[in-house]
């Protein structure tokens, strides 16, 4: 549990994380990984990492067990002139992290592999991506979602099921959804 080893599988008692500098202001959790958001906007997540659920690029690390910071360039509003968006929202699905930046973009990453529904029946994942674009089985950085349904949705909040995501948009008449659709 963030700064824990492997072998000890169930605490006790509560343990502070440590290895996070800024304030930190939110937090998700998903099936086995842990995601922290900070007053700086910054990004931290730990756990596994087989469906590429931290976020940090890393394909063959499997597992950390200290909260690694997601890097800013994945963030990105202007790259070259280092601008970048501050995360204010996160929800975590079992395998999948959605984002939400303070000018209400969506940012996603890690499991993509359930392409059953979203409204309108796009077919989209739980991390946004379709069939017909990028339709990879995991996202391991994250990257913005532009088009969900149509427009570009500005989102008010988002929150995770196991393997769907679910927000609401400043210009949606209701909840758009996306993401497996299995049980209705």
């Amino acid at each position: 549990m963030g700064n824990e080893p492997i072998s000890t599988l169930f605490r006790k008692d509560l343990k502070l994380v440590e290895g996070i500098k800024e304030h930190i202001i939110e937090v998700a959790a998903g099936y086995a990984f842990s995601v922290a958001i900070t007053s700086a906007g910054e990004v931290y997540t730990f756990g596994q990492n087989d469906r590429g659920q931290l976020g940090t690029g890393e394909d063959k690390v499997l597992l950390h067990t200290t909260p690694v910071m997601i890097p800013q360039k994945y963030f990105t509003l202007n790259e070259r002139k280092h601008i970048y968006y501050e995360i204010e929202h996160v929800c975590a699905g079992d395998n999948h992290v959605v984002v939400i930046t303070k000018n209400q973009t969506l940012f996603s990453w890690g499991d993509n592999s359930m392409f059953d529904c979203i409204t309108n029946s796009i077919g989209l994942s739980q991390v946004g991506m379709g069939i017909g674009g990028m339709s990879t089985l995991k996202r391991s950085i994250p990257y913005e979602l532009e088009t969900i349904a149509a427009p570009k949705h500005r989102f008010l909040k988002v929150s995770c099921g196991a393997n769907h995501t679910i927000g609401l948009a400043v210009d949606s008449d209701g909840p758009i959804m996306w993401g497996d659709n299995s049980q209705g």
